[in-house]
């Protein structure tokens, strides 16, 4: 979907790094410079600061 301009991504702690950086490459390749890509996740929030530094990397 070469003009998708927003993904958004479920339970994205259960991805490694790598498999969430080639999702979110898969957005915004269309002529809108503007993309998001939204990592979701279910945990409570005690459980956070597990996932939230991998997510951070991707910025």
């Amino acid at each position: 979907m070469p003009n998708a301009t927003l993904m958004v991504i479920l339970d994205a702690e259960s991805f490694g790094i790598s498999t969430l950086h080639q999702l979110r490459g898969r957005i915004g390749r269309g002529p809108t410079p503007e993309n998001m890509c939204l990592l979701v996740t279910r945990l409570p929030e005690g459980h956070l600061p597990r996932a939230a530094p991998r997510c951070r990397r991707l910025n």
